[in-house]
């Protein structure tokens, strides 16, 4: 029998992104944001009860606000949903812990709940550094023409112990398909309209 899904209550949502579409074949046009823009960070979880209040902790733990924090759990089997539990009502965490298909449909479900005008995945092993989100705003406050920004990364073992630091080269078309840079997941961030524009993740990709 399969767990019937639990989690925080489902909050109301500007418009619902969950299937992939075509890409946009012209620039998408980005409204301005406010001085205080919504962040949603989507964390995709199955089994990571061991780290996944660190990686909550790096997100309440930030120096901007407003945030929202969205837990897409998979009917984890560890001490996961007990995690979650123990952070009772904040206001900013919502999650559920039902069965999936996988990261890509717990994904889709996320996307499916944020009201963000700047979104995040966050994997749920994974944390920010301190002062990475006022970081973000300040960079898309700063470039009213960009949709999209990552940073630098740093590598961890399963104590918390730095063992690499990756730094992104500079950004051209070239330099990706040369495989010189790339855009890490982990600390990439991204307007709204750009969600809208290309929809959900496709799972084929």
């Amino acid at each position: 029998m399969e767990p019937e899904s639990i989690g925080s209550p489902k909050i109301p949502v500007r418009e619902v992104v969950s299937e992939p579409k075509r890409p946009p074949l012209s620039s998408v046009e980005l409204a301005p944001l406010s001085q205080k823009p919504l962040v949603s960070i989507i964390v995709p979880s199955y089994n990571q009860g061991r780290f996944i209040r660190a990686t909550i902790d790096s997100i309440m733990g930030q120096d901007y606000r407003p945030i929202e924090i969205q837990v897409i759990d998979g009917a984890s089997s560890d001490e996961t949903v007990d995690v979650l539990k123990s952070y009772g009502d904040i206001p900013e965490l919502h999650w559920i812990s039902e069965p999936d298909a996988g990261v890509v449909e717990a994904v889709n479900k996320g996307f499916a709940r944020v009201n963000g005008d700047i979104v995040a995945i966050q994997s749920s092993d994974d944390r920010y550094l301190p002062g990475a989100l006022s970081k973000i705003i300040e960079t898309f406050a700063d470039q009213a023409e960009v949709g999209l920004v990552y940073g630098d990364t740093v590598k961890v073992d399963a104590f918390g112990q730095e063992t690499q630091r990756y730094r992104i080269g500079p950004w051209s078309l070239e330099n990706l398909f040369l495989l010189k840079t790339w855009i890490p997941q982990p600390s990439c961030f991204f307007r709204r309209e750009l969600l809208l524009a290309c929809g959900g993740w496709d799972k084929r990709i």
